[in-house]
């Protein structure tokens, strides 16, 4: 048991083990926030009162999951009070201390679904609004990581936020003056005005994005695929002929096809573009091109602990949406699937975020017996295989169709 005390009170938690067998100890469903129920409902979050007593941060609680669709079988799990995270440290807190990295984990989902059987930092509230995620960053700098790991005095909220890898769809707020508004501008046009905070980024996709796209687009995949329809799958109004600009999508969707591609290739790559890969090339260029260390890469690995295709029994070659996840993070229902590739390539990859939390460079040294150059010096992207390599030509054939998408938007 391990005993410590916050702003709020006392927290009673708990000591285990990795695979590879390193102890650390673990807070469990730690509430950041008040429960979003009755008058706080759809409300800003609103900050934690002091507790008696010790609370108990011993056990994972399935009733403290957000609200949301199980895919797999379309049942509805989950709690409106979810505004609850994990913590994790390798050590309990000393006055004199080495400070320690900190990384925060906040699961995408498109403010649809989470993830209730990743062992998660966080469980974001089914409200899934940006000051959801600002409460918890907000916690976390007056509270458990000063506290679990000693950094007080030394966490900065606004570089936090930016840090890490956060994959979500904001809101747009209106903006009533109050200064509860997070977000009152569309993100895209907020990264083109620099609006952002200039901290070391990493981003990036898995190879075949699509495939899991399919599985909850099946009659959007059948429309393009037989109709060449992609204009009506824009996220704006399109003011220019229809026709004009489907054709041109085709052009460009139909470049370097092979009889070896699958039938549904064209929708394929257009929805990974649209959903996913678009976005994040295009803010990550734009990023680059403002000063900011950038690192892409594009996960090809397809072993035994691809989660999503396991999930989803995609049966084709290539790893598809969410499939990195399992080579972060211990997966209940996946992990014990890993053979010795399976966890060479989980090591790197753990390895490579890890160097990145605590140096913001994910190869600072020789130990991967590789350097994984920033888009900003050398345009490439790291492919993470079995054998991990630099790339020059990532999105060669696509890239130049985003900006005018996001252009249009916007």
């Amino acid at each position: 048991m391990a005993l410590i005390e916050i702003s709020q009170g006392y927290i009673k938690g708990g000591k285990t083990t990795t695979d590879s067998g390193v102890s650390y100890y673990e807070f469990l469903c730690i509430p950041y926030a008040k429960p979003p129920v009755g008058n706080l409902r759809f409300k800003s979050p609103e900050p934690l009162e002091k507790w008696d007593g010790v609370l108990d941060a011993t056990e994972y609680k399935e009733d403290k999951v957000c609200v949301q669709i199980i895919s797999e079988n379309n049942s509805c799990i989950g709690n409106e009070d979810c505004l609850y995270l994990n913590v994790y440290t390798p050590k309990l807190p000393e006055f004199y201390s080495k400070l320690l990295p900190v990384m925060v984990f906040i699961h995408g989902g498109g403010f649809v679904r989470g993830n209730g059987v990743l062992k998660l930092i966080e469980k974001m509230g089914y409200t899934g609004s940006t000051e959801d995620k600002k409460a918890i960053l907000e916690f976390l700098v007056a509270s458990p990581i000063n506290i679990l790991s000693n950094k007080a005095g030394e966490v900065d909220l606004e570089s936090i936020s930016a840090r890490g890898r956060f994959e979500f769809i904001p809101t747009i707020e209106k903006n009533f003056s109050d200064g509860n508004q997070m977000l009152t501008e569309h993100p895209y046009k907020l990264i083109k005005d620099g609006q952002f905070n200039r901290v070391p980024t990493i981003m990036g996709v898995c190879e075949k994005e699509g495939y899991f796209l399919e599985v909850v687009k099946a009659n959007s995949f059948r429309d393009i695929s037989e109709n060449k329809n992609f204009v009506d799958y824009l996220p704006y109004k399109l003011e220019e002929n229809k026709d004009v600009v489907n054709k041109h999508f085709l052009s460009v969707y139909s470049m370097n096809l092979t009889k070896d591609d699958d039938d549904n290739k064209l929708a394929l790559d257009f929805f990974a573009d649209l959903d996913f890969v678009a976005g994040c090339y295009l803010r990550g260029d734009v990023m680059a091109r403002k000063g900011v260390p950038v690192y892409f890469y594009e996960f090809h690995y397809d072993g035994n602990i691809n989660h999503c295709k396991m999930f989803f029994n995609i049966k084709r070659k290539g790893p598809t949406h969410g499939d990195e996840w399992a080579y972060i993070f211990e997966h209940d229902l996946v992990s014990k699937s890993a053979d010795e590739k399976d966890a060479s390539v989980r090591e790197t990859v753990t390895k490579l975020w890890t160097n990145f939390a605590k140096t913001s460079n994910p190869t600072p040294n020789d130990d991967l017996n590789i350097r994984w150059p920033s888009y900003n010096t050398s345009k490439c992207c790291l492919f993470i295989d079995e054998k991990p390599e630099i790339q020059s030509n990532y999105l060669a054939n696509r890239k130049d169709i985003f900006p005018k998408m996001y252009n249009i938007a916007n």
